[in-house]
């Protein structure tokens, strides 16, 4: 439901607003808060002529990236001396 964002720009004195949900909250719905507006999806520039669907997985994975790229080990880093890691490939 849109509570948040009728809350704050069709009913700015809150009465309609809390009556509302405590009227939904005793009908047995769960009712939360939110503005279904408040957070911005970010396309690229060259959406044009792709497909709903492919422009939809890409904003999904913009926001699925940051946790599933925590959940990889960190890079391993390169050695501080070069000769001795190089080395170990000579013996191979």
């Amino acid at each position: 439901m849109i509570v948040k964002l009728w809350r704050e720009k069709i009913d700015p004195s809150k009465g309609l607003t809390d009556e509302i949900l405590s009227t939904m909250r005793a009908a047995g719905y769960d009712v939360r808060e939110t503005d279904p507006f408040g957070k911005r999806a970010h396309l690229p520039a060259n959406t044009h002529g792709l497909s709903p669907y492919v422009q939809r997985i890409w904003l999904m994975w913009q926001e699925m990236r940051a946790s599933i790229i925590d959940r990889f080990p960190a890079a391993p880093r390169l050695p501080a001396d070069t000769r001795d890691y190089l080395k170990l490939f000579d013996d191979v």
